[in-house]
């Protein structure tokens, strides 16, 4: 990965231009990460320390589909202990890496310690998968972008709960950066990261094969026809784009300027002005270091790779749509533009590790990570006092009942599935009939008609979570959490009657 290599030259002048691609000095990247290891080994340490710190500050991490994922991974060790009847496991090979570590640490830990295990061991694949990605593509080991690579970390995917993706991309990095310059062994590593990242979530494989045979197409060639590769992929993305929205009725997203990296730290309206500060920032960097070193051709070549696959990633956004109806699924596979600016942001911070060092940009990228965590504490810690409330909600109701939940966003929020708080906090005492995961089919847990645990019906789950479903008698006795206050962090439970909908008394949060 020439981490050893760079972080030498960093230590005898920091100021050097970074070295254009080209074979290390070191046998292969396996040796070179073995060496960087040995030579900053109480840094990473410590930097792996700091990193994880958000993991552990509040009670759970992880308000949405994290939430779902560790109750479904309670419903999964169920399964396996014959307690579930209605409810089975189905194998399948991707989508499942995440689950599969969560329910393993379940049964083992608890849940409680098996979510902050789990989000750690992810948080960690992303977070050094970013840096080792930064590093080969810049040829400098991009320390001085440590707060904004942990932003990008703990930005939207994660806390969205997309943590099979999140988890594959972080893999995929991995793969990448061994992959960059490979050399002998270095391909056997690489194909362990391929097998893992398509486990954890397709587009986890799909970005590690495409971007490696980007890299190697492009270093290839030389002079005029490195603009080959850049051209056939953005008409790749142009066909692929129109192939998805004929073909599987895929339908675009809205689109704004800060759908290019900068969205993923962007967690709720106030969290905006600070995002659109970042990406000012890092244009002005990059624009300023253009300026003064532009002239020469090599600075270019030198970045070639980082910028043309940013603007590749970029132009996606606005071309490939955000959901598609897939023939195999009841329910459309959704948030695909939304989950590709995650990878808009790390090839962003690729091209600003590139660029000279100076002491302000570690500055200002730590005074801004300091107010981004600043609003994620505040955030989380309104949210964990939600998911207190539903905890003591459910334990006055007696064992084994079946929970909806409606709730709502919170003003200005886009963290948009909370109600899977609730689902979280029925672990062990209740049953969330709303569950989405079986009637979807796109995961490994599925669910027979007639089970007392889940609906089968998509239709329905839909309904029960935006309160329109009308109660059937045969799913008596059941209960409603919802919000009661226009604030919205307020919770309240009502048995429901056959007849009414779910949602009768449900408050939507003042916007």
């Amino acid at each position: 990965m020439a981490l050893e290599q760079t972080a030498v030259m960093q230590q005898a002048d920091s100021s050097q231009e970074p070295a254009s691609a080209g074979p290390g000095i070191s046998p292969s990247a396996i040796h070179e990460v073995a060496a960087f290891f040995r030579f900053h080994l109480w840094k990473i340490l410590s930097v792996s320390i700091l990193v994880l710190i958000p993991c552990f500050w509040q009670k759970h991490i992880g308000f949405c589909d994290m939430a779902s994922h560790v109750y479904n991974a309670w419903l999964a060790s169920l399964i396996q202990h014959g307690q579930a009847p209605g409810l089975y496991l189905v194998h399948q090979w991707n989508d499942v890496l995440f689950d599969i570590l969560l329910t393993r640490l379940g049964v083992l830990f608890g849940w409680l310690l098996a979510e902050k295990i789990a989000a750690s061991l992810s948080v960690l694949t992303f977070f050094w998968g970013a840096f080792a990605f930064i590093a080969v593509a810049s040829r400098r080991a991009p320390w001085f972008l440590i707060p904004a690579i942990v932003m990008v970390t703990y930005g939207w995917t994660f806390q969205i709960g997309f943590m099979n993706y999140y988890l594959g991309i972080g893999l995929a990095l991995l793969g990448c950066a061994t992959l960059w310059r490979a050399r002998g062994v270095d391909f056997l590593v690489a194909a362990i990261f391929l097998f893992l990242a398509f486990l954890a979530h397709p587009l986890g494989f799909i970005f590690l094969v495409v971007i490696f045979a980007y890299i190697r197409f492009s270093n290839l060639l030389s002079g005029w026809w490195k603009f080959l590769p850049f051209a056939l992929s953005l008409a790749a993305v142009f066909l692929f784009g129109a192939y998805l929205i004929n073909r599987y009725n895929g339908q675009p997203l809205s689109h704004n300027f800060l759908l290019n990296g900068a969205d993923q730290l962007v967690l709720s309206s106030k969290y905006r002005l600070l995002a659109e500060a970042i990406l000012c920032i890092g244009a002005v960097c990059f624009l300023v270091d253009a300026t003064w070193n532009g002239r020469n051709a090599r600075y270019w070549q030198d970045r070639s790779i980082p910028l043309s696959l940013y603007v590749i990633s970029y132009v996606a956004t606005f071309v490939l749509p955000d959901s598609i109806w897939l023939p195999q699924y009841p329910f459309p596979v959704t948030q695909l533009v939304m989950r590709l600016t995650l990878v808009c942001a790390i090839f962003a911070l690729c091209i600003l590790g590139s660029l000279k060092l100076r002491i302000w940009h570690l500055a200002v990228f730590s005074a801004a990570a300091a107010f981004f965590f600043a609003f994620f504490w505040s955030d989380t810690a309104k949210l964990n006092a939600m998911e207190t409330q539903a905890e003591q909600l459910v334990r006055k109701i007696p064992q084994n009942r079946r929970v909806l939940a409606t709730i709502w966003p919170l003003p200005g929020s886009r963290l948009f599935f909370i109600n899977h708080l609730v689902d979280r906090a029925c672990i062990g005492h209740c049953f969330s009939f709303s569950n989405y995961e079986a009637p979807s089919v796109q995961f490994r847990l599925r669910a027979l008609p007639g089970n007392p645990f889940e609906t089968t019906s998509v239709g329905e789950s839909d309904q029960m979570q935006s309160g329109t479903y009308l109660v059937q008698p045969k799913d008596l006795p059941i209960y409603q959490i919802e919000q009661c206050t226009p604030v919205g962090t307020s919770l309240c439970i009502e048995k429901l009657r056959a007849g009414e909908p779910n949602g009768t008394f449900s408050v939507h949060p003042t916007q």
